[in-house]
């Protein structure tokens, strides 16, 4: 037996979400596959990223050119602030699955894989991204850090500020106090539980500097477009977006 052969029979990889064993390092895809190393084909193929045809503002996908639809940065948008949103994946099948395990199940050893997806999705969208002058993350309140170990808009920020050689400014907002889960309310609702949320962490001479500000997911964008009207209340000049996934 090779050391080849002799290191897949003790070290075989496991699918991080699905648990199928694998039989080499590697699972065996029918094309190379950036995710390889940590699913398998089927659970790989559930992810289904965000590509161009899409919004030039709000990043919005669209099935067929031209095709309409309520961008949030129009000037009547809750966002019409921001300077533009880009997100990497919808927010269904795999994806949603790898977010919740993440998040609510503290499945650290899925981080690899999301760095994937956020590398992968910075390669995609990076460019819009070249102007940025620092990378900020929606911050979480303290009683769910503490619950949780970890604010995963920052490790996405993190990434994201690795890919674009840019500044992480690790406490540029604060969240002042726990809110609603925003996924379990009606649109109209959420600007309200978000009212008075988000304050400027510590002084930054902001003026002018474009910002760029990290979420995991995105549903109506309410929660980027408060934190985001706080940075340009507080000197930004802009504030561009990004979410790892978008409800669609």
């Amino acid at each position: 037996m090779n050391r080849s052969s002799l290191g897949a029979l003790l070290f075989a990889r496991q699918c991080l979400l699905c648990n199928h064993p694998g039989s080499s390092p590697f699972f065996s895809f029918p094309n190379p596959s950036a995710y390889a190393p940590f699913l398998c084909f089927e659970c790989a193929s559930g992810f289904k990223a965000i590509t161009s045809p899409i919004c030039k503002k709000c990043g919005y996908p669209y099935d067929n050119t031209g095709e309409k639809h309520a961008c949030v940065l129009a000037p009547r948008g809750i966002g019409h602030h921001v300077a533009l949103i880009r997100s990497g994946y919808r927010y269904e099948d795999t994806m949603m699955e790898t977010i919740r395990r993440w998040k609510y199940q503290q499945k650290h050893l899925l981080l690899p894989l999301v760095e994937k997806l956020v590398d992968l999705a910075m390669e995609c969208w990076g460019g819009d991204f070249h102007d940025v002058d620092m990378v900020a993350a929606v911050p979480l309140a303290a009683s769910d850090w503490r619950a949780r170990g970890f604010n995963q808009a920052l490790v996405i920020a993190c990434r994201c500020a690795f890919h674009l050689g840019k500044p992480l400014e690790r406490r540029l907002l604060v969240k002042t106090r726990k809110t609603l889960k925003q996924a379990r309310l009606h649109r109209d609702t959420r600007m309200i539980n978000l009212a008075g949320v988000f304050r400027i962490g510590r002084p930054h001479d902001l003026k002018g500097k474009t910002i760029l500000l990290c979420d995991d997911v995105m549903t109506t964008g309410s929660t980027l477009a408060v934190a985001a009207d706080i940075l340009l209340q507080s000197g930004a000049g802009a504030v561009k977006c990004f979410s790892l996934c978008r409800v669609l």
